[in-house]
């Protein structure tokens, strides 16, 4: 698994009106990488000149025992694009980072009795960073 994330990042939120799901099936999720129920959804918008635009959205699994998150792109979508996902919980991270055409993940992190947290950093096609979401507020508390 890639290494720590250690920067602090100029933030600019998840959107606040995240939409909190209730189960799908766990095809949905192992079409993702990922096992469990759906509990979680939010759009990232991106920064400068995509400050209005939804550049990914978040989707997080719990399977009881373990999160599971991925960010599907929504700019740039079949285009190789530099993106990064972090997942945090009480008992540590999972990063995803390199080149994708479609999505983020699937990132995993035990947390039981804990909250998760997460951030996606995304890049366009010249290089430039366009999205620095992070989530100010813990979700999915067990």
């Amino acid at each position: 698994m890639p290494g720590k994330l250690s920067r602090v990042l100029t933030v600019f939120g998840i959107a606040a009106a995240a939409t909190i799901l209730g189960p799908v099936s766990n095809a949905s999720a192992g079409g993702y990488g990922c096992n469990g129920d759906l509990v979680y959804s939010a759009d990232a918008k991106g920064v400068d000149s995509y400050s209005n635009t939804v550049v990914a959205h978040i989707y997080a699994y719990w399977d009881g025992t373990y999160n599971c998150e991925v960010a599907v792109k929504k700019v740039f979508v079949g285009t190789s694009t530099r993106m990064e996902l972090t997942l945090w919980s009480n008992y540590g991270e999972d990063t995803d980072s390199g080149y994708f055409s479609y999505y983020a993940g699937p990132v995993k992190v035990k947390a039981v009795n804990s909250c998760i947290w997460e951030e996606v950093d995304m890049w366009d096609t010249a290089g430039r960073n366009i999205a620095q979401a992070y989530n100010y507020g813990k979700h999915n508390c067990s």
